[in-house]
């Protein structure tokens, strides 16, 4: 069976993200290869909803919008709709009737492949959430390792984009400074974009910085991020018993730059990431 082809109506609008509906379909298609075949809005609403606070940035976490915009796709259907002028629904008219959404029987005929499952699965990760979240969110939606039946191709990445950062930053931690090795090899230091690839980040050094593993996740997740002079900012949630040493005595310092200037962030780039995923 070929690829699954999704091409959702205001999925996402040049590097503007949207996560809604990719939070909610991979939600559904978790429970539905578990044998669910519906899904009340009431049962659903608080799941979703925290899964789009936990790994869609900046975005409000408004699970009716999925819920209910996701039906114009072909691939999604919700009982007793009745949306106003925008095509929307009053939360407080899904809690009184409790709709229930199901995937079409096309589609569902269609993620009945195996392969074709497992490819949608990664493609939706791959589009639209950075790497190093894909496992974390597998895991809060209940979904398995990408299955070796999977043969979906990933967009080609710069092979020399890792390298080059590390060059520029001299293979250290742009934050703390980390660059433990071991004999000759570095561990836990990462290229990391700044604006992501699947949102038109482009794979060039002034889009990357080296940061350590810990580092690396925290900016992908919305935990940190950097204002207008790259000084590091922490969002209000973040909590633990390291924070001090993770986070607070770094704040307000500038990034570790490059000492050539010519590879160091652009605003723009840091810009993306503040309006994007920052969940300040």
């Amino acid at each position: 069976m070929p690829h699954i082809p999704l091409n959702l109506k205001t999925y996402k609008s040049g590097s503007t993200r949207a996560p809604h509906k990719p939070l909610l379909l991979l939600y559904a298609l978790s429970r539905w290869k578990g044998g669910q075949k519906e899904f009340p809005w009431l049962d659903l609403r608080e799941d979703v909803k925290d899964l789009i606070a936990q790994f869609g940035g900046s975005a409000g976490a408004n699970p009716q919008y999925p819920f209910v915009r996701l039906r114009t796709d072909g691939i999604w259907q919700v009982s007793d709709l009745d949306t106003d002028f925008k095509g929307d629904m009053k939360i407080s008219e899904l809690n009184r009737l409790n709709n229930r959404g199901s995937f079409t029987a096309e589609f569902e005929a269609q993620i009945s492949d195996s392969q074709a499952f497992a490819d949608l699965v990664q493609n939706l990760l791959d589009e639209h959430f950075s790497e190093t979240l894909h496992e974390d969110i597998r895991l809060a939606v209940g979904l398995q390792e990408p299955s070796a039946l999977s043969t979906y191709t990933r967009r080609q990445r710069n092979p020399y984009f890792r390298q080059a950062v590390l060059d520029a930053y001299q293979y250290q931690c742009a934050i703390c400074g980390y660059n433990l090795r071991y004999r000759n090899t570095l561990i836990g230091v990462e290229a990391a974009h700044i604006q992501w690839h699947n949102s038109q980040g482009p794979d060039e050094v002034d889009n990357g910085l080296a940061l350590c593993s810990i580092h690396h996740k925290l900016l992908d997740y919305g935990a940190i991020g950097f204002d207008h002079n790259r000084e590091l900012l922490i969002a209000s949630g973040v909590n633990g018993a390291d924070l001090d040493f993770w986070l607070h005595r770094h704040k307000g310092r500038g990034l570790q730059l490059p000492s050539n200037g010519v590879s160091e962030p652009r605003p723009e780039y840091l810009q993306w990431q503040r309006r994007e995923v920052f969940k300040g």
